[in-house]
């Protein structure tokens, strides 16, 4: 991957979804009789994909922009278990699960058990965090649901006192992120809600073939059109990485592991002076495991030359606010529009409205 042109580079960790199929990615899997995991993960590639394409259109080509499809997965799962009629059914249609409560709640947690990791080399855990409202209580239901079965931190603070609550935000997601993320709220964004609910996903990890850092080098960086952009610290590798150019999607994929092999950064990047969008489309129909057995092939033939990796080092802080992108991909007239959706499994007040 000695193409140092990396316009719109994708980096599908990334995509996380690729850990949450929480199987060996090198193996086919019968999808004819799923696990609870795979049950609920069916849809996530495709989720992800179509929530990284439109976050890309709607961003922009100079917007350097890091998502999580998978904290915006887990979310809407937990909150369809509070919706009801027309909201439920565009939420299941998007995440693509099938209606079978005690599967979807299994499945979660065993995946939520799987990504959990905590050693010297690796870190990986995801929370969630439900903000109620001290004077509008939720369902004692839906409560119990989601701590027990969502492992979801439910915490009552006074919205009538948006400083106070904005504190007790960025508080648990700065203890969350380990300080990573100070501030995800402002006051002015607490005016009244029903309620706000949080993911944070927190990754740490080093590399199986860690980079020298004695080779990192300033080298010419480029825009996607071959423009260049200025210089950057340039890292620099050899070693036998599972690496092709496949033509049927038009890009480069380079697999990168981490210590332990249980995790992997897998870097999609498009052929010289063509676009991310139709990459990432091409990939919504191209099973993952379809793309492994590819790249294991061509690893098989050229595993004794190695590969040359040529990466730069990034430092990317995004913030994109996704209504726009929920809105024209998955919930068109609902949720994402900032309407009152049908979550009356939430509360006893008729109809509620999530935080934008």
């Amino acid at each position: 991957m000695g193409d140092h042109t990396l316009g719109n580079l994708l980096i599908l960790l990334g995509m996380i979804s690729l850990l949450t199929t929480a199987q060996d990615p090198h193996v086919s899997v019968d999808s004819s009789n799923p696990d609870p995991i795979l049950f609920v993960t069916r849809g996530l590639k495709k989720f992800a994909l179509d929530l990284l394409a439109e976050s890309s259109i709607q961003g922009g080509p100079n917007l350097n922009l890091v998502v999580s499809p998978y904290s915006v997965w887990a979310l809407l799962v937990l909150i369809m278990e509070g919706a009801g009629g027309e909201t439920a059914n565009q939420i299941r249609a998007a995440i693509n699960i099938k209606q079978n409560t005690k599967m979807q709640r299994q499945g979660y947690l065993m995946l939520e058990d799987k990504l959990r990791t905590n050693m010297s080399s690796i870190e990986l855990h995801s929370v969630n965090a439900l903000f109620t409202d001290l004077n509008r209580p939720i369902d004692p239901n839906f409560r119990n649901i989601a701590m027990n079965n969502y492992h979801c931190n439910v915490i009552p603070v006074n919205f009538g006192n948006p400083v106070a609550s904005a504190e007790s935000v960025n508080k648990w997601v700065s203890r969350a992120t380990h300080q990573h993320i100070l501030e995800l709220v402002l006051p002015d964004d607490l005016i009244n809600p029903e309620l706000l609910l949080a993911n944070a996903i927190f990754f740490r990890g080093q590399w199986k073939i860690p980079f020298n850092k004695n080779v990192t080098f300033l080298d010419k960086f480029y825009d996607e059109e071959g423009v260049e952009l200025g210089k950057v610290p340039m890292m620099f590798h050899n070693g036998p990485f599972l690496y092709g150019f496949l033509n049927d999607i038009d890009a480069h994929f380079l697999e990168l592991p981490y210590e332990g092999d249980q995790f992997c950064m897998l870097l999609v990047l498009p052929r010289e002076k063509a676009p991310l969008l139709p990459v990432l489309k091409k990939l919504k129909s191209i099973p993952l495991d379809e793309v492994y057995m590819k790249l294991k092939k061509e690893y098989e033939e050229f595993m004794e030359y190695g590969v040359n990796v040529f990466l730069p080092r990034l430092s990317v802080t995004s913030d994109f606010v996704l209504n726009g992108v929920l809105q024209q991909v998955f919930l068109s007239r609902q949720l994402s529009s900032g309407g009152y959706g049908e979550l009356t499994l939430i509360s006893d007040i008729r109809s509620q409205r999530p935080s934008q």
